[in-house]
């Protein structure tokens, strides 16, 4: 009897599905330090405000951590390398294996030709070396030149500067706090619409380093701490001091700090600005993007708040006014 293969692409049916089984996924109770990278948005476990479970995905050996707040999953792959049907695969094991899940989100993973372009943004971190002095040579002779020649015009007009470092629990960190609230609105019309309490909680900031020129603050930085890599939640400045540099300066001053406490690397979300293209920071793609169970239940409970706004603005405005008036 002739036997015939079932070929796709140049790969057999079976040779396909031993590739499949290859891939699985185990539920762990230990093992979150060997998340990698490790940092806040990784380690869902240190954020005290979600359910959480440890996956170790196979044959990439990697330890995931996924976030459950409410309906929602998020797959922690922030700076992970894995292919797209890595990624649908985990996405898969996640709807088929938590049932009360209705949208499964995918977190900045490392993105490559086969994921859809649509997904893509950029990224930028930087590899922290041991020592000061190797992050400085990072820079250009010019760039070097600069940042001594700013701190420098700083201590001739203002008599001295200081970099004070405190964690986000000590007393002065809500005045420092709504400090940086003042100026973020200053500077970018930013509303947190939150006290400050709320805001280190929410956007786990574990410390904040606060620049002054003669005794006044001139440029805020927040910053998440809690693992050996870390990211740069948000940093301000005072515009008075612009033609100083504040912001600059700050920022090598912090990059200093983290070194002298060893982190290892520092993450610093996407964008174009030019502070974040500076000491041999790394830009790279990645994809981030969201997949809802395919049922018409999941589609109304994530959609809820969406399709009532939706229902309410085209009954007729009289119908509009009296429920309005009812609520």
């Amino acid at each position: 009897m002739h036997l015939c293969k079932n070929i796709y692409n140049g790969v057999t049916m079976h040779e396909r599905r031993e590739n499949f089984d290859k891939k699985q996924v185990i539920v762990c109770k230990d093992g979150f330090d060997e998340v990698e990278p490790n940092f806040i948005y990784n380690r869902c476990d240190l954020m005290n405000d979600c359910k959480v479970q440890l996956l170790k995905y196979f044959p990439n050996q990697l330890y995931i951590t996924l976030k459950i707040k409410k309906n929602i999953g998020t797959l922690c792959v922030w700076g992970m390398k894995l292919s797209y049907s890595d990624v649908k695969f985990l996405i898969d094991y996640v709807l088929k294996n938590y049932a009360g899940i209705d949208k499964v989100e995918v977190m900045r993973v490392c993105a490559d030709e086969t994921y859809p372009s649509k997904y893509f943004k950029n990224d930028f971190h930087i590899d922290l070396p041991n020592k000061i002095e190797d992050l400085e040579r990072r820079l250009s002779k010019k760039g070097r030149y600069n940042i001594r020649r700013e701190k420098r015009i700083v201590m001739d007009d203002f008599g001295t500067y200081s970099f004070r470092h405190i964690k986000s629990n000590d007393r002065q960190a809500s005045a420092i706090t709504e400090k940086f609230f003042e100026l973020k609105q200053k500077n970018m019309g930013s509303d947190y619409r939150m006290d400050a309490e709320s805001y280190l909680r929410n956007w786990y900031v574990t410390d904040i380093y606060c620049l002054s020129f003669g005794g006044r603050i001139a440029a805020i930085i927040m910053s998440c701490e809690q693992c050996d890599s870390v990211y740069l939640e948000n940093l301000t400045y005072d515009d008075v001091f612009a033609n100083y540099s504040p912001g600059q300066i700050a920022y090598d001053l912090y990059l200093k700090e983290l070194i002298k406490r060893g982190k290892k690397q520092i993450f610093l979300l996407g964008g174009n600005y030019e502070y974040k293209k500076r000491y041999g920071s790394i830009e790279k793609t990645v994809a981030e993007f969201s997949v809802i169970r395919n049922s018409v239940k999941s589609y109304v409970k994530i959609y809820e708040k969406e399709l009532l706004i939706r229902c309410f603005n085209v009954i007729p405005k009289s119908v509009q006014a009296y429920i309005s008036h009812k609520l």
